[in-house]
């Protein structure tokens, strides 16, 4: 009786090409002598953008009008936070939802009067500081947070699958972009989560905050060694908050 193997993963000419370098370098030891693609490049399909990554504006009110009317559940009360509060945090700061879905209480802070979030888990590896827009403070983000507590605000350690392989950030992040996407019925062509980050740049753009400190609220990697040395303030951030428009819905 023969036995079926599973069909093995699709990989991309360009990620065989990043695994036989890896081979051919120290970090892998040399199990390879040389390259044996190096220098060959292949054009791989270009995927066409069928709208724009910005959200809408109607697509915009829809949001953060459904986050705004989420109830409190008992039976998972994380998750209705997670609902409520991760698209206005975005919104308004342009991180990704998972970068949010990690903040803990004691991350919500004072720093020279300014009210801050700190990203201590984000994509790059490099935590960042924003400070909080005033619409958040005015919604009541602050009371919230310290009725919370100093631990995890939108998700439960307890009630997470030991054997999971994603962090329990990062499924409350998935759960909230599904939560987006059903609750109102967003284009399938515009990410739910990643929307608000392509969204706050855009705005931010509109009113004038230059490139760099819109890179550094966003955690975008600078476009030149000589912007590297360039490290906006807490008060230049600040500043910048200060000018993003609100969203009236």
């Amino acid at each position: 009786m023969t036995t079926r193997s599973a069909p093995l993963p699709s990989v991309s000419p360009a990620q065989r090409g990043l695994v036989l370098g890896w081979a051919a370098s120290r970090q892998g030891k040399l199990l390879l002598s040389e390259n044996p693609v190096k220098g060959i490049h292949l054009d791989e399909p270009r995927k066409v953008a069928k709208r724009e990554k910005t959200f809408r504006g109607g697509e915009i009110a829809a949001i953060l009008n459904a986050a705004s009317a989420v109830k409190p559940d008992e039976r998972n009360p994380t998750l209705t936070d997670a609902c409520r509060w991760c698209p206005w945090l975005a919104a308004y700061s342009g991180a990704r939802i998972a970068e949010l879905t990690h903040l803990e209480g004691r991350d919500i802070r004072v720093e020279s009067g300014i009210t801050v979030m700190d990203l201590r888990v984000t994509k790059t590896g490099e935590p960042r500081t924003v400070p909080l827009h005033a619409h958040l403070i005015e919604q009541g983000f602050l009371e919230f947070v310290k009725a919370s507590g100093s631990g995890p605000l939108f998700y439960d350690s307890a009630r997470h699958g030991k054997g999971s392989a994603a962090s329990p950030a990062e499924l409350r992040a998935n759960k909230v972009a599904k939560w987006v996407r059903d609750t109102v019925k967003l284009d399938p062509d515009v990410d739910p989560n990643h929307g608000w980050r392509h969204t706050w740049k855009t705005r931010a753009l509109g009113v004038g905050i230059e490139e760099r400190l819109r890179d550094a609220v966003t955690g975008h990697r600078v476009a030149s060694v000589g912007r590297k040395y360039e490290t906006p303030s807490l008060s230049m951030l600040a500043g910048a908050m200060r000018r993003f428009p609100r969203y009236e819905i």
